[in-house]
């Protein structure tokens, strides 16, 4: 049986279902909840789902960058140094 509720294009999973979606553990999402960190959670009586645009937002915040493996000098813009001609 699934858990998913749709509220305006805003689809809500249980922790089990969450935890399948990214490969993570569902409790490694009951960690954070007891912890006060992740996503915002909705409370059903004893049960726990995720909205899945509150799920995007946490997730789009913890995006990381790769770093530079050219070591452009702290660039941070790697087109510009580019153009200058210092590549290589």
């Amino acid at each position: 049986m699934t858990a998913e509720i749709q509220t305006e294009n805003n689809l809500a999973i249980s922790t089990r279902e969450l935890a399948a979606k990214t490969g993570t553990s569902a409790k490694y999402w009951e960690n954070l909840r007891q912890r006060g960190e992740g996503p915002h959670f909705v409370k059903l009586g004893s049960r726990v789902v995720y909205m899945m645009n509150d799920v995007a937002d946490y997730l789009e915040g913890r995006r990381v960058s790769p770093k530079n493996k050219n070591n452009n000098g702290g660039n941070k813009n790697p087109s510009a140094y580019i153009r200058s001609g210092s590549l290589g």
